[in-house]
């Protein structure tokens, strides 16, 4: 079993770490903490990997290190990333995939692609006004690395979404999954648990850039089947008109109604 990788933010500690005290032996993890302004406990429990950040912990601890705007941005996602895994396992949604029948390779690609949100960002992003030609560009619009573009891409291209062109990459095709759901959902939650991550996440952006909306309400759950048929057809109109002028950027839409009160076991 391949041993998991340490997460860029906890080593960037680390290193920070040991950095200081290379440079005064009387350094000490408490010193390191009242540094950082982070309590010395919980310190040493991200450093040991026993306790990961909030997003708003880590981008106050980034104003305090030296570090590179890349390395800051690898910081905040290598955080991010953690935080969707522990999610994922919170909710009993790990790397298991469907039993039989074996998934082809096509079929493998597949599931990989719907539940990596990067995936479909990336083909979105080829529908934009001055698209990027290579990868770097899709790393750098993304936040993502470099490797990681480059392999998503690989894969769009092999089940044929992403045609190379020699002006970049285009749309080839719509995502068809021949899998059925029960095959489909596991890979499907760990994509709405990446979205919920990166919307919460969202929430540092400035209000001008973002919208947020929500409404708490007693309802008649036999209507749930039109509340999903009417947001299914509000998402589609919605997507028509902001599709409909020059587009630029690239935005996830993501609209969730769930009951708030525990479902009776009687």
């Amino acid at each position: 079993m391949q041993e998991p990788t340490t997460p860029f933010f906890r080593s960037a500690l680390r290193n920070e770490l040991t950095r200081r005290a290379q440079a005064n032996r009387s350094y000490s993890l408490r010193a390191f903490a009242s540094a950082l302004q982070i309590d010395p406990g919980a310190l040493s429990r991200v450093l040991n990997g026993k306790q990961s950040l909030a997003i708003p912990k880590a981008r106050a601890i980034l104003d305090r290190m030296q570090l590179s705007t890349p390395e800051r941005k690898r910081f905040l996602d290598s955080v991010l990333e953690e935080r969707r895994e522990a999610a994922l396992r919170k909710i009993g949604v790990g790397d298991e995939l469907p039993a039989a029948p074996p998934p082809t390779e096509y079929e493998w690609d597949v599931f990989e692609i719907i539940s990596k949100l990067h995936h479909i960002a990336i083909m979105e992003l080829t529908e934009t006004k001055n698209a990027p030609t290579q990868p770097v560009g899709f790393a750098r619009r993304l936040g993502l690395g470099l490797s990681q573009v480059k392999e998503a891409l690989e894969r769009l291209e092999r089940v044929g979404l992403l045609k190379k062109t020699p002006t970049g990459w285009k749309k080839a095709a719509p995502l068809v999954v021949t899998k059925g759901k029960e095959a489909t959902a596991p890979f499907l939650k760990k994509l709405q648990v990446e979205i919920l991550a990166r919307a919460l996440a969202s929430l540092e952006e400035p209000i001008e850039r973002r919208v947020a909306s929500s409404m708490t309400m007693a309802i008649a759950p036999e209507k749930i089947p039109l509340a999903r048929e009417l947001i299914t057809r509000f998402g589609r109109e919605l997507c028509e008109v902001l599709e409909s002028g020059t587009r630029t950027q690239v935005y996830q839409l993501h609209i969730n109604l769930f009951p708030l009160e525990r479902q009776s076991k009687e």
